[in-house]
């Protein structure tokens, strides 16, 4: 059992969620550099936000069906939308997910897990990379930036 100095609270991760986020562009978050000799691609996509939050999305080489896409804040794991890597197995419940599922950092698995972000649900909400990255777009609230000419609009 481990226990985190600094617990994120279930309605501060409620927050950061809602929280509006912004991206240069939504377009290109397909992964494209190799860490190390992991036989995994990915990317960071950087967000503006009143929050220090970024995305990761890694993808398996080989297993098209391996994928993640990772709301972070800082260095910690808020949400992840996963592919079907394996069956997956939320420790405290004893419960087994096979298929794309939503792993979600919460109170209690930071104060009875190693794994702040273990628990999870099965999703039918996307089968593939693309269909994630796009769900998760609009589940975290993630959306491209105002051009000045847009904003200069919005003004007048």
């Amino acid at each position: 059992m481990a226990k985190s100095q600094n617990i994120f609270s279930d309605e501060f991760v409620k927050e950061i969620i809602a929280e509006p986020k912004y991206v240069e562009s939504t377009a290109d978050w397909m992964p494209k550099s190799k860490k190390g000799s992991s036989s995994s691609i990915e990317t960071t996509i950087r967000l503006e936000s009143k929050f220090p939050c970024s995305v990761i999305v890694r993808k398996h080489v080989f297993r098209m069906t391996s994928f993640s896409v990772v709301l972070m804040y800082g260095k910690q794991i808020i949400v992840r939308y996963n592919g079907y890597h394996s069956d997956h197995m939320n420790a405290l419940e004893r419960e087994v997910i096979r298929g794309p599922h939503i792993h979600i950092i919460t109170e209690r698995y930071q104060e009875h897990t190693d794994r702040p972000d273990g628990f999870a649900v099965k999703t039918n909400k996307y089968s593939d990379l693309n269909g994630a990255i796009k769900v998760f777009q609009e589940d975290m609230n993630i959306t491209t930036k105002p051009s000045k000419n847009t904003i200069d609009k919005w003004v007048q």
